[in-house]
């Protein structure tokens, strides 16, 4: 059986076109997520400026903040890069309730953050013995110099406030104590990561 010339050299264009198909299709596609990606990175930079931002703000309109934690804040966000995605979501929803006037449920909710990146960063630590509460996770971050001395005693002080908030009712915290609150929870998530 004798194979005709053109039947064969059709059907090579034709699988060389499929390839060339192909091969132009997958660099659309990466083209497509590479646009995806630069989307999703400018998003996330959004947010975390603004978050960081939002709190600058409101710190900045306590008459009683001194101007080290504006400076200190100021730094942080120079260092934004440092946090998943997921957690600067959870840090905006956090600035969210401040403004939205729910400054106690924002502390404790910022609270489980700090938590749970300590739960994080003790998982692969055998020197970690304790209940993974809030409490001991403080301690031993301190003991390991995670976070120093002054970081673990405003550690106690989010955690008191986060405490009050999750057993009684109607608490009444000052808006002093709120913008030292976000600002001592931001700054040990940023110690810790």
């Amino acid at each position: 059986m004798k194979i005709n010339k053109d039947i064969v050299i059709g059907s090579l264009l034709f699988i060389l076109g499929g390839f060339v198909f192909a091969f132009g299709n997958e660099k659309i596609k990466n083209k497509k997520k590479d646009r995806e990606n630069n989307d999703l990175k400018n998003e996330n930079e959004r947010l975390k400026n603004g978050y960081l931002t939002l709190l600058e703000k409101y710190l900045l309109t306590q008459n009683s903040i001194e101007p080290s934690v504006i400076t200190e804040l100021q730094d942080l966000k120079m260092n934004i890069d440092q946090l998943e995605t997921k957690v600067h979501i959870e840090l905006d929803s956090v600035i969210k309730q401040v403004n939205n006037g729910e400054g106690p449920k924002a502390i404790k909710d910022l609270a489980k953050i700090v938590e749970n990146k300590l739960k994080e960063k003790v998982k692969n630590d055998d020197t970690f013995t304790g209940k993974p509460m809030l409490h001991n996770l403080l301690e031993h971050a301190k003991k390991r110099c995670w976070i120093s001395s002054g970081q673990f005693e405003n550690g106690m002080l989010l955690k008191n406030i986060r405490n009050k908030e999750s057993h009684e009712l109607a608490v009444n915290i000052t808006t002093r104590e709120i913008g030292m609150s976000i600002y001592i929870g931001v700054d040990i998530i940023y110690a810790i990561s």
